[in-house]
C-alpha cells in the first residue's frame, strides 16, 4: 500500500470514528412520577400515567411509542401500546401522560375486589421507544403503589357515568 493510500485510508478511519462519537446515544432516564385514577365511570375506569423523561444528549430525541402493563391486585388488568408524537429536548426534560383504560367486563373476578376493598393495589411495567441517530432505543419503566379506593371511601358519592375522580398518588411517597 503506497503512502497516499494508507493516509487516505487512515483518515477514513478517523472521520468513522470522530463520526461515531458525534452520535453516540446516553441512555434517556423514564420514570414514573405519578400514577392515578381520572376517571371512574359504570363501565369502567380510567388511569393517567404521567412519565417524566429525560434526555442527557446533545440532540433532541423522538418518542415513538409508549407502552404498558398495568396490573391490580396483582394481577394484570390490561396491556397496550399508543404511538406518541413527543419530543425530548436535547440535555432537557419532557413529560408523557398515557391515558389507559380499563372495562370492568374484563377484570372478571378483581371487579369484587375493585367494589369492596378500601385499597386498590397496583403495578406499572412499560418501554417508551425512542428514535435515535442510531436507530430505534428503548428504555424500561416501572413502578407499584396502592391508591385510596374512591368507590368504597365513605365520602364517595354514587358512581354515575360522568363522575369523575381525581385520586393520584405521588410515587415517590411509597
Amino acid at each position: 500500500m503506497n503512502t497516499t493510500t494508507r493516509r487516505l485510508a487512515l483518515g477514513y478511519v478517523a472521520l468513522l470514528a470522530l463520526a461515531s462519537g458525534a452520535i453516540a446515544c446516553a441512555a434517556p432516564r423514564v420514570d414514573l412520577s405519578r400514577a392515578g385514577i381520572s376517571k371512574i365511570t359504570t363501565t369502567g375506569l380510567r388511569v393517567m400515567l404521567d412519565l417524566a423523561v429525560s434526555n442527557p444528549n446533545q440532540y433532541e430525541l423522538p418518542i415513538r411509542q409508549v407502552s404498558w402493563n398495568l396490573g391490580l391486585f396483582g394481577s394484570e388488568v390490561t396491556r397496550g401500546a399508543t404511538a406518541q408524537r413527543g419530543v425530548v429536548p436535547a440535555g432537557g426534560r419532557a413529560p408523557v401522560r398515557v391515558p389507559v383504560g380499563v372495562r370492568y367486563q374484563t377484570i372478571g373476578n378483581l371487579y369484587q375486589k375493585l367494589v369492596t376493598n378500601r385499597a386498590i393495589p397496583w403495578t406499572v411495567a412499560g418501554q417508551v421507544d425512542f428514535q435515535t441517530p442510531i436507530g430505534p432505543f428503548n428504555v424500561q419503566f416501572g413502578d407499584s403503589g396502592s391508591w385510596r379506593n374512591p368507590i368504597t371511601s365513605a365520602s364517595a358519592p354514587a358512581v354515575t357515568p360522568t363522575m369523575t375522580a381525581r385520586m393520584d398518588v405521588d410515587t415517590a411517597q411509597h
